[in-house]
């Protein structure tokens, strides 16, 4: 599986969209999509989706109109999804739209892919920061079949099973929700237990432990063993939706 963020790529014209996943392959996922309804339908089929590249002058509905449907909420994604604008229009006047519609950044094309690349990073950064902060305050937080109560530090299911999460247990889980789609690398996750590179089996085995709780499954999964790197979160991470 490859790793890295997984980046909605959303240009109508056919030989720079084909460009753009080309060059964001090596340390990003990159979704291609054509128009506004193809980028819907892949909200819907690849949630969670990190970012979002969108042309502004696509076909049908545009780019700034697509951007403030997400910012309010209607669509199948978080309303602080970071959303970057890509455009050939360069007037500051048109930038200040972009900005205004709610994208998190406006790059004039033609633009240089390490530029690009910088501002996707710096955009990721700024939202797994305010995602994190948000996940703080909630007091439940849903994803597959549970639901996680940050006061007791306990799990939930739907049918009403509950598992308690010892501290190691509760620190791993919180740090996988705080950045989903992130790969974490066995000495990231040790030196979140203060131990460094001294134990990575350690690793290991509180992960497979974690594992066992949330009844991971090939077909069911929440993390992914990424090879030769660690370990990411992929199941979407929700507001609790049944108290």
């Amino acid at each position: 599986m490859q790793a890295g963020p997984k980046i909605l790529v959303v240009e109508d014209d056919l030989e720079l969209r084909e460009q753009l996943v080309q060059r964001l392959s090596h340390g990003f996922r990159p979704i291609p999509a054509n128009d506004a309804e193809a980028l819907f339908s892949c909200l819907r089929e690849e949630h969670p989706v990190d970012a979002i590249l969108l042309d502004v002058l696509l076909p049908g509905v545009d780019g700034l109109s697509v951007c403030k449907k997400i910012r309010s909420g209607q669509e199948h994604c978080p309303s602080n999804m970071p959303i970057i604008m890509l455009s050939a229009l360069s007037d500051p006047t048109d930038r200040v739209a972009g900005l205004h519609a709610g994208a998190d950044d406006y790059i004039a094309k033609p633009f240089f892919t390490a530029e690009l690349i910088a501002r996707i990073n710096a955009v990721l950064r700024r939202s797994s920061g305010t995602r994190a902060d948000a996940l703080e305050a909630q007091d439940n937080i849903r994803f597959g079949e549970w639901k996680l109560n940050r006061k007791t530090r306990q799990l939930m299911s739907k049918e009403g099973l509950v598992v308690m999460l010892t501290q190691g247990d509760y620190k791993l889980l919180s740090c996988f929700l705080a950045q989903p789609g992130t790969v974490f690398t066995r000495e990231q996750i040790a030196e979140l237990f203060g131990t460094g590179g001294q134990d990575l089996n350690n690793v290991n085995v509180r992960v497979r432990r974690l594992r066992e709780k949330l009844g991971d499954s090939k077909d069911h999964p929440y993390i992914q063993s990424i090879r030769s790197e660690g370990y990411a979160w992929v199941m979407p991470v929700m507001k609790d939706e049944y108290a």
